[in-house]
């Protein structure tokens, strides 16, 4: 089995049926990965301009960065990770991701590829509360003054 993890392996060679002498021998594997040379860019990663409810996306890009996974944590401001995160892989080593925050204030957005964090990682934006549009309808006047 192949396997892309780092770390001390045995490697089991036979020859007819039977370990060759001082198999299996025990070696380090090495990853290529490095993920400083993924980042990341876009809407949802800019300090301010978030609103809570709100849908907002960016994109990580790990071209060169080696093989591995992207993951993002969206940590709310009381410590809470239940931001519903969708991670879409797209063409040439480039990923789409997309959340909703659903409470105002400071998040914390903690993008890894490989189980490492990338370049800039972890980003800090204010999510500012949902706006809440007048309707001209339900406006009432009351008290002096009014015609």
């Amino acid at each position: 089995m192949l396997s892309f993890l780092s770390g001390k392996y045995d490697v089991h060679i036979k020859w007819n049926g039977r370990h060759i002498p001082k198999s299996p021998f025990r070696v380090q594997v090495d990853s290529d990965l490095d993920a400083k040379k993924a980042y990341a860019t876009g809407p949802g990663l800019e300090p301010t301009g978030i609103v809570a409810g709100k849908y907002t996306d960016f994109r990580v890009f790990t071209k060169g960065a080696g093989d591995g996974k992207v993951t993002v944590k969206v940590i709310d401001p009381r410590g809470g990770e239940d931001v519903d995160v969708i991670i879409e892989e797209q063409e040439n080593s480039e990923y789409f991701v997309e959340y909703q925050p659903v409470n105002a204030g400071k998040h914390t957005i903690k993008v890894m590829f490989g189980g490492q964090p990338i370049k800039g990682s972890p980003f800090h934006v204010n999510v500012a509360p949902p706006r809440v549009e007048p309707v001209p309808g339900r406006v009432r006047v009351y008290g002096a003054g009014k015609s």
